[in-house]
């Protein structure tokens, strides 16, 4: 299965094509569905989505999946993402289709309708033939990569990754928690409760009226309010850009507000401005990227796979919860990365290869 949408003008990404292609013993065929058409009903495609003997699969299927809850309230189950088993399975993090579809099939896909507007009527035949391509493609991928899969034995870790996919708290802003997304979010604990508020009036507006985040107000913008906490309208429109915004209503009066609220509640925001595990040293978060290295180039799955820098971040300080801790990542990474910030294991070069060498009696 795959979607075509389109999300520049946008909150919620509008959803205009979904192809699906079936192959069987018995059966194979490419639809594509004109989403768009008046008399069109996704609904009848619920007892395909929810049939657990029908194995849906995406490439790269967050967008996709996000569309689907979207338009019918529930996701499909079960899923496959040729993407996060190709990044287990040592073709890259990125581990683009195109790629995919060159490195498995031998073949250049067409991308040359890969940016047109989906939303316009009629489509061309270049269109349909792209969008129908994707999926045709996608299945005969899916077939070389499962195989793969059984190859390197590896099932278990891509399920823990897939199960993700199906949770629905994953395609939910909630606006209380859109300041974490902010970058720059980091300062005294005024500075982050006025992150905070910014962040969620912005994320408010942007859901009502359905136009994309930045259309209200960019991360540098919000970010250059808080800093400067400004307690008039003359003043705020002194923060550069505030005032050439897309936002089709003005939201003056209401920043002045969060700023007002921020002032009272800063003291709710002192304990974020620690992390709450203060052990960690530059050192060990060099030691474990060395570390990562080396594991990722044993057992060939991407770095950023196993883990990124805020994981070994999180590991070097201490926290129990550090993603690379849990499942399969903590097998293969996780376990000889905490000997190492114990002091129960070190690193060492042999014939231009790193070694860990256990230091445990």
């Amino acid at each position: 299965m795959d979607t075509e949408f389109i999300r520049d003008n946008t909150y919620y990404p509008k959803l205009c094509l979904l192809q699906m292609a079936i192959l069987s013993e018995s059966y194979d065929e490419i639809a594509l569905f004109d989403v768009l058409s008046p008399n069109m009903d996704l609904a009848p495609l619920q007892s395909i989505f929810s049939n657990p003997r029908l194995i849906k699969v995406m490439h790269a299927a967050h967008q996709d999946m996000e569309i689907f809850y979207q338009e019918l309230g529930d996701l499909p189950k079960p899923v496959f993402d040729t993407q996060i088993a190709a990044r287990v399975c040592g073709y890259g993090y990125q581990a683009s289709y195109a790629g995919l579809v060159k490195g498995l099939l031998n073949i250049s896909p067409d991308q040359s309708s890969t940016m047109t507007l989906w939303s316009r009527r009629p489509l061309s035949a270049s269109q349909l033939s792209y969008a129908a391509a994707d999926v045709d493609h996608l299945r005969h991928i899916f077939l070389k990569i499962e195989k793969k899969i059984e190859e390197s034995r590896r099932i278990t870790w891509i399920k823990e990754d897939l199960a993700a996919l199906t949770s629905t708290s994953n395609y939910i802003t909630d606006p209380d928690d859109a300041w974490k997304k902010v970058k720059g979010r980091r300062g005294k604990p005024l500075y982050q409760a006025a992150i905070y508020g910014l962040a969620k009036l912005r994320e408010q507006k942007a859901q009502q009226e359905n136009v994309p985040r930045h259309w209200i107000m960019r991360d540098e913008v919000l970010c250059q309010i808080a800093h400067r906490m400004p307690t008039s309208i003359a003043e705020l429109k002194e923060v550069r850009s505030f005032d050439r915004s897309k936002r089709r209503t003005q939201i003056d009066k209401q920043v002045l507000d969060v700023l007002r609220w921020a002032e009272s509640h800063e003291t709710c925001f002192k304990d974020q401005q620690k992390r709450p595990f203060q052990h960690r040293t530059p050192y060990n978060i060099e030691l474990l990227k060395v570390l990562l290295t080396m594991k990722s180039q044993d057992c060939g799955v991407a770095e950023q796979m196993i883990a990124k820098v805020d994981d070994l971040q999180d590991i070097a300080a201490g926290n129990p919860e550090a993603k690379p801790l849990k499942g399969w990542r903590r097998e293969l990474f996780g376990e000889d990365a905490l000997l190492l910030c114990r002091g129960e294991a070190a690193l060492t070069i042999e014939q231009d290869k790193i070694h860990l060498i256990n230091l445990r009696p």
